[in-house]
């Protein structure tokens, strides 16, 4: 899940992100085959990317979901 979040906070063009804050709740025991992980970037400004993720198992019963902040830092000033 934290891949995901990640991903979701990022845009192509920067490189790292660096966690503020980052929690997951479980909701009850993942005992399925099949997971699907959905996330979503639920505000972002300038250097900063809010982001939320759900789990859910092959019945659709939610299984996990967690909720990040990610500073971004982006290429041009690891340049420099």
């Amino acid at each position: 899940m934290v891949k995901v979040l990640k991903q979701m906070a990022c845009r192509p063009e920067e490189l790292m992100l660096q966690r503020y804050y980052l929690i997951f709740e479980i909701t009850k025991p993942a005992k399925s085959d099949v997971l699907v992980c959905t996330a979503w970037s639920t505000h972002r400004t300038g250097r900063s990317s809010f982001v939320g993720a759900d789990i859910h198992n092959s019945n659709g019963e939610l299984v996990s979901m967690g909720q990040g902040t990610f500073r971004i830092i982006a290429v041009d000033l690891l340049k420099q």
